[in-house]
């Protein structure tokens, strides 16, 4: 039993593992989820300022509304998804990527800010400005920055991202293990259970065999007795004693020996009843409690099958502090020659 509870346990323990393995799981999913769609988001963003630039020269080569809508909702856009991609970074729980963002989101306030002063004095009649400073090369040097920074938080993502796949690897190869564990465990549990309906079957066919068997030891040794018994009756007859010997299959049989003292007593109205001592404690109490409601006496005395007597040990170690069979063994030694070595 103790082996089946064990097993129980460490199937147990093995579905808590797994279940937590599946939550771990979810979890960096979830993470990675987060960190894909920022990193795509990210992407967007840099797409979005290039059309952003497109549409400022366009706008300063040509002038017509044609481009500069084009370079207001490009702007917009990368706005928007720099919202959102800080706020995929705080739900991913990477600490380090707002950091990291934040140097980025700089670069991108400098280059919409830069290109917003080129159209404001383009748009202020200051067209030569504008172009100046368009040739001096300050927005080209920010975008270059912003392409670098891309490219060194691009790969901190990717490497985050694949640390995660690799957990949520190891995490599915933990799973594996456990459930794999389990089939083991479940084998185990049936093997066990099989073998022990088997060793209870095994057991319960050899009770029910030393159980006939018991059954016919006792029906030989009823029908011995029974035989022994028939014979001391013969032989009483012929010593010329009164014998009732009721027999089992008599009609007069009861099939109760206290009820068949009653009867008998009653039938020869004897005063006095005396039996020996049954072998058997059932019966001998039996008859001890049947005999002290009954209004003649009754009467046991000793049948002598033993060398000592009934109340003999109480009389060896009455007042003795200690009760050694030593003191016994010499006390039947000394009355009873056939006990000596």
């Amino acid at each position: 039993m103790w082996r089946i509870a064990a097993a129980v346990l460490a199937a147990a323990f093995m579905l808590l593992i797994t279940e937590l393995a599946y939550q771990s799981q979810s979890e960096q999913l979830s993470t990675l989820a987060k960190m894909g769609k920022a990193r795509l988001t990210l992407t967007y963003a840099m797409q979005r300022v290039t059309d952003a630039e497109s549409g400022k020269r366009g706008y300063l080569l040509v002038g017509g509304q044609d481009y500069l809508e084009p370079y207001v909702r490009a702007s917009n856009d990368v706005r928007v998804a720099l919202r959102e991609i800080h706020a995929l970074d705080h739900a991913s729980g990477e600490a380090s990527l707002p950091n990291m963002q934040l140097k980025l989101d700089q670069l991108f306030d400098e280059k919409l800010a830069e290109m917003q002063e080129v159209l404001r004095r383009h748009d202020s009649g200051n067209r030569e400005a504008a172009i100046d400073m368009v040739r001096s090369g300050i927005g080209r040097e920010i975008m270059q920055r912003m392409r670098d920074e891309f490219d060194v938080n691009m790969a901190h993502r990717n490497r985050l991202v694949t640390q995660g796949l690799d957990d949520i690897q190891e995490l599915l190869l933990l799973g594996r293990i456990g459930i794999a564990a389990m089939t083991v465990l479940s084998l185990l549990i049936l093997i066990l259970l099989i073998r022990q309906g088997r060793q209870l079957m095994i057991e319960r066919e050899a009770q029910r065999t030393s159980l006939l068997h018991e059954k016919d030891r006792l029906e030989q040794e009823v029908q011995r007795r029974t035989s022994d018994l028939r014979d001391l009756a013969r032989h009483l007859r012929k010593a010329g004693h009164r014998v009732r010997y009721v027999a089992i299959d008599d009609a007069s049989n009861r099939q109760s020996i206290p009820d068949n003292l009653a009867a008998l007593m009653a039938h020869y109205g004897a005063q006095t009843l005396q039996y020996q001592h049954p072998d058997e404690w059932r019966l001998d109490e039996q008859l001890r409690t049947w005999g002290a409601e009954q209004t003649f006496a009754v009467q046991a005395v000793s049948s002598e099958h033993f060398y000592t007597t009934r109340t003999e040990m109480a009389e060896v170690f009455q007042g003795r502090k200690q009760w050694l069979m030593e003191h016994f063994y010499r006390r039947m030694r000394q009355r009873q020659p056939a006990l000596d070595p």
